[in-house]
């Protein structure tokens, strides 16, 4: 996928789902997670785990990385991505933390630019390659972002941004939502310019109170779903905000059952050949009582006998959104709308984003 510039990338319009009516409860637990509703809540609010997901880099105040590193990697896999909304919303965020319109176009056009450390840009270029997997980065690309001076932690918190930034690509993109006109004039706002510091400082601020609430949360079990890929992320209060959203997508009483999402983890971790999140996935799919011997076959072939029809439609969608083309993947998506209702098409989006991170984090995982 090439980088485009925003008024480059093709957008479907309508998006494929409509808004809806978000409960005072969970307008009042957005704002507090990062001081407004985002358009993009108004369309995929109906489930707790999905916001969380969706809201994981907003709603996050880095600890090791520096809070422009940590958003700039966003902005770079967004645009990576080539997805419309985030893009716009990244790059309006950049206007606020007080970076100039020529410094963002010349951060869009070339890494590698007087405002990037080289020591970020390098950073960037492997962020930006994990984004489109073409290849997947090998491990040792971590083992030199050390060498470059980064800690495990500042690593740790450039690589969830990265991963969870492509769940929430895929929820934009997918769906085809309308970019958020009002959050990108903000930043032009002449009220907003005068005021950036204070702006800039309260989503800070915001976000750093949600970390500090789930401080010293227990460390996830290894035998915990994808326990190995959360504790690659070391001590960052990352490892914490990734497992809560891991364990309420996998949770029962959701839209979709647990067996067809670790399904459709399935095939995202083999289409990005990724081996330790596929034996984690084998293992959680043999307790969901599916035969060993089948799981390797149905995730090749994207179907078999054993499957239920929602699962037979989901299973080659989410092999899809391992790479992709933003209109085929749209026009994708808008296939497998004419055979679910929009709860079921927005959590399996929302599973094949989080699939699409946890096999990025990965990279991390010992």
């Amino acid at each position: 996928m090439g980088v485009l510039l925003l008024n480059e990338i093709e957008w479907s319009d309508p998006p494929l789902v409509g808004p809806t009516d978000l409960s005072p409860e969970l307008r009042k637990y957005v704002k507090k997670l990062v001081g407004g509703v985002p358009l993009a809540i108004e369309y995929i609010g109906r489930s707790r785990w999905i916001v969380d997901g969706y809201l994981s880099v907003f709603a996050y105040a880095p600890t090791a990385l520096p809070h422009r590193t940590f958003h700039l990697v966003s902005f770079v896999v967004s645009q990576a991505n080539a997805c419309r909304y985030c893009y716009g919303s990244a790059r309006s965020t950049l206007r606020i933390m007080g970076f100039s319109e020529a410094t963002v176009s010349r951060i869009e056009r070339d890494l590698q630019v007087a405002e990037v450390t080289e020591r970020d840009s390098a950073m960037l270029q492997v962020l930006r390659a994990l984004a489109n997997a073409n290849p997947m980065p090998t491990p040792e690309a971590v083992t030199r972002l050390a060498a470059l001076g980064f800690s495990p932690p500042a690593i740790a918190e450039a690589i969830y941004s990265a991963g969870m930034t492509c769940l929430s690509n895929r929820l934009a993109t997918c769906l085809a939502l309308p970019p958020d006109d009002a959050f990108e004039k903000m930043a032009q706002n002449p009220i907003v310019k005068l005021f950036r510091p204070l702006v800039s400082w309260k989503m800070r601020k915001t976000a750093e109170s949600n970390v500090a609430e789930i401080d010293g949360v227990p460390a996830t079990p290894p035998d915990a779903a994808f326990g190995s890929v959360i504790n690659g992320l070391g001590d960052s209060p990352a490892a914490a905000f990734l497992a809560r959203i891991v364990s309420s997508c996998l949770a029962d009483g959701t839209t979709i059952p647990r067996r067809a999402k670790l399904l459709m983890f399935a095939v995202v971790a083999r289409a990005l050949a990724s081996g330790p999140v596929f034996r984690e996935v084998h293992r959680l799919l043999v307790a969901e009582n599916l035969a060993p011997d089948s799981i390797a076959s149905i995730v090749d072939r994207l179907g078999g006998d054993e499957l239920t029809p929602l699962e037979q439609k989901l299973i080659p969608f989410a092999r899809d959104t391992a790479r992709y083309q933003t209109p085929a993947m749209q026009e994708r998506t808008r296939e497998l709308s004419a055979l679910v209702d929009d709860s079921e098409l927005i959590e399996a989006v929302a599973t094949a984003g989080l699939a699409n991170a946890v096999v990025r984090i990965a990279l991390l995982s010992p």
